[in-house]
């Protein structure tokens, strides 16, 4: 979970945004489109005006109350996580132009052209607060040899060879940005896959000597059957995914990170994400005619062994007088019946689509399919790279 603020919605930021969406190419040439850093000064200070005003008030009065002192450098240090983050992004800008996009940090400004951003996918907006990963894009790897680092109008890197904090590729042609902009990652992900579809195809891309350079690998499967997939490129067949049949409806499928069960608590919340698993109406009635199989057989189970173990229970802690023996065992009874319902619908919930290693900082999820048919669909939609001229 984020603990930073969000960012302006792009309608906040823009208001004449149906004009740039009417016609991205003549909006921008009359005057490019720049978003600068996500401004928190005044967040620090909310955070550290009342800290300093806490500890000021134990030097004045001689005495160092705990709670004073405690809630004061609290506040301090909130204080100094916003300020922090405001000092690392100083010098971020992202301008965009009619021929590309111009990302300007300390180290560098990196030119990418619009067909960078011509291709399948979605955008990712990793749920931490990563310094160097804040939106997570799919490029279109044909457009990657086109991407300049310049500093001082000299070009220091192209294409992969380019590694700053401000921008980096990733092994699964994506790019990786900070995304701590004055609008909200997710807005900006999807500005720029918008213009990236309507601009980047107008201009054919120029063919340059490290277009032949570290190909991108494709995405297999492993012995097991698990294939490691970016999510900005994770695209369910429409078809059923048990069967193979057309699909009448979707079921989601939560997600939970690794770890998130022990320790999410102390990082806000369980980073949860929802795949939309498409099933047949036939695959849909049997999967859950299997869960109420599973809960009612687990109920049955549990109500059998909690009853015992709540008799058993109140007779030895009691020495087997009635009421005890009642009572523990009617607790044993709801106890087990609830308890194994659960276990029983969570043992039979086995879906035709399993997931696992879900890491809500890299955008990236193995998943397995239960019909060999659906999985090759899924690495042949992936593993699909558009032909450009």
């Amino acid at each position: 979970m984020s603990l930073l603020p969000a960012g302006r919605s792009l309608t906040q930021a823009l208001p004449d945004l149906d004009e740039l969406l009417a016609d991205p190419r003549a909006y921008l040439e009359a005057a490019p489109l720049a978003f600068g850093p996500r401004r928190m000064v005044r967040l620090s200070l909310a955070f550290a005006v009342p800290g300093v005003l806490l500890l000021l008030s134990c030097l004045i009065a001689g005495k160092a109350d705990g709670e004073r002192v405690a809630l004061g450098v609290g506040l301090l240090l909130g204080a100094g996580v916003w300020a922090g983050w405001s000092l690392l992004m100083r010098g971020h800008e992202i301008v965009l132009h009619p021929d590309g996009v111009e990302v300007v940090s300390v180290d560098g400004t990196v030119w990418a052209p619009w067909a960078l951003f011509h291709g399948e996918g979605r955008p990712f907006v990793p749920d931490s607060d990563s310094p160097s990963a804040g939106l997570i894009l799919p490029v279109d790897p044909a457009a990657v040899p086109q991407v300049v680092l310049l500093r001082g109008g000299m070009e220091i890197a192209r294409g992969r060879a380019i590694r700053v904090r401000h921008w980096s590729f990733s092994a699964h042609d994506e790019v990786v940005l900070p995304g701590r902009y004055e609008i909200s990652a997710i807005d900006l992900g999807d500005l720029l896959l918008l213009l990236g579809g309507r601009l980047g195809k107008d201009k054919p891309l120029v063919v340059v000597p490290h277009d032949a350079d570290e190909p991108s690998p494709a995405f297999t499967q492993d012995p097991a059957g698990w294939i490691r997939l970016p999510l900005t490129r994770l695209k369910l067949p429409s078809c059923c995914a048990r069967c193979g049949g057309p699909r009448d409806l979707v079921v989601p499928l939560p997600v939970t990170a690794w770890g998130d069960w022990l320790l999410g608590w102390l990082l806000g919340g369980i980073r949860t994400l929802e795949l939309p698993i498409p099933l047949c109406e036939p695959c849909g009635d049997f999967l859950a005619h299997r869960q109420r199989r599973g809960g009612f057989l687990g109920s049955a189970l549990g109500a059998f062994l909690g009853t015992a173990v709540g008799y058993v229970g109140a007779g030895w802690w009691h020495e087997g007088r009635d009421v005890a023996l009642w009572l523990g065992g009617s607790v044993g009874l709801a106890v087990g019946v609830i308890v194994g319902s659960l276990m029983g619908v969570a043992l039979t919930r086995r879906m035709p689509v399993r997931v696992r290693r879900y890491s809500p900082s890299r955008g990236l999820v193995s998943v397995r399919f239960e019909n060999p048919e659906v999985a090759a669909r899924v690495l042949a939609t992936v593993n699909d790279r558009p032909k450009r001229p």
